[in-house]
């Protein structure tokens, strides 16, 4: 536990580090990377975060996704439990969690909503650090870890792919992860796709 926790405080850092310039820049070809996906171009829903001020920017990423009609879902946290409400706009997510999130306006319909039996859904995933057996560590609460290893039992009649997005240096050949820890199916960065 120890080592994880040193591990994000160290990337903690070096995210704030980041130069707001650096970030866009590196944000856009992370989001070039992950348009050439086939579980990208095949989703006709997607799962996506709010960055936070120091995350890859996933913002044109959304519109563009709602240009194409896909639908998209937002998370809003409520206890323990991430809650994915569909965006029909970027203006959709107007309320800032205790952590400075942005999150969707509650009465928004929830997932599924629209989408059809046997449609194949992106999940874009956070994370402060990841590596190349595809592992990834959150900020700690453990929102996602909770959220994604529910997802596939609880909508059997969907197929899924958990992509995380982070920037080249937040990639590490390896983590310490646990036993239940669950690997994404791919991670994006600004340098290379790892599937």
């Amino acid at each position: 536990m120890e080592i994880k926790e040193e591990l994000r405080q160290k990337l903690r850092q070096m995210l704030t580090a980041l130069n707001p310039r650096k970030r866009e820049e590196l944000s856009c070809l992370i989001a070039a990377n992950l348009s050439q996906l086939k579980a990208f171009k095949e989703a006709t829903g997607l799962l996506v975060f709010m960055s936070l001020p120091t995350e890859p920017k996933t913002d044109s990423l959304i519109q563009e996704a709602l240009k194409e009609g896909r639908a998209v879902f937002a998370p809003r946290l409520q206890g323990e439990k991430l809650f994915f409400h569909r965006l029909y706009t970027c203006l959709d997510t107007p309320n800032l969690n205790h952590f400075g999130i942005r999150e969707p306006n509650p009465c928004l319909p929830l997932f599924p909503h629209g989408l059809r039996d046997g449609a194949r859904v992106l999940v874009l995933v956070p994370g402060l650090v990841f590596d190349r057996q595809k592992n990834r560590l959150g900020r700690g609460q453990g929102f996602y870890d909770r959220f994604l290893k529910d997802l596939p039992a609880s909508y059997p009649e969907y197929s899924f792919v958990r992509i995380g997005l982070c920037f080249h240096f937040q990639l590490l050949k390896s983590i310490p992860c646990q036993a239940h820890d669950i690997p994404l199916d791919g991670i994006v960065t600004d340098c290379e796709i790892l599937l």
